[in-house]
Parts: C-alpha cells; sequence; structure tokens
C-alpha cells in the first residue's frame, strides 16, 4: 500500500477515533447529569419521608394522650349513675329533715 493510502486510513482512523472519544465524553456527561438528577429526587423523596415520620411520631403521642371512646362512654355512665344515686340521697335527706 502507497503511503498517501495509509496515510487516508489514519485520518479515518483518527477522525474515528475523535467522534467515538467525542461521544463517550456527551455520554458521560448525560450519565452524569443523569446522577444528579436522580441524587436530587431521592433527596428531596427522602426529606419527604422524613417529614411524614416526624408527623406519625406526632399523632402517635397526641394518640397516646386521648381516652378511647370506650372508656369516654364507660365514665360517662358511672357518672351518670353517681349523679342519680346523690340525687337519691338528697331526696331521702331532704324528707328526713322535713
Amino acid at each position: 500500500m502507497s503511503d498517501k493510502k495509509l496515510d487516508k486510513i489514519q485520518g479515518s482512523i483518527d477522525k474515528l477515533t475523535g467522534n467515538v472519544d467525542d461521544l463517550v465524553a456527551i455520554m458521560n456527561q448525560s450519565f452524569t447529569n443523569l446522577e444528579t438528577g436522580i441524587n436530587k429526587r431521592f433527596d428531596k423523596v427522602e426529606n419527604r419521608l422524613d417529614n411524614i415520620e416526624t408527623d406519625i411520631e406526632d399523632v402517635k403521642l397526641r394518640l397516646t394522650n386521648v381516652a378511647y371512646r370506650f372508656e369516654i362512654e364507660e365514665l360517662k355512665n358511672k357518672f351518670t349513675l353517681m349523679e342519680e344515686r346523690f340525687e337519691k340521697k338528697i331526696k331521702s335527706l331532704e324528707k328526713k329533715m322535713a
């Protein structure tokens, strides 16, 4: 083969190598940008989950300090019974005093 042909082939190889190198650089930058974007989104999701966990802990704390409905009903019934007994005792004492 002649030197001109070899030079031409070498030039083509160099050009292709340059194009491949450019493509690799572009792809590398694209993956870096993608990774950065994904990391930002994961950070946002992680922050939201942290906030949700904090809110759940707050709700649990509030619920531990709240009487359950059946307990309130039971106390209401006991109070009503005590009121009735107290009223009977007062009427009984009023009759005795009269």
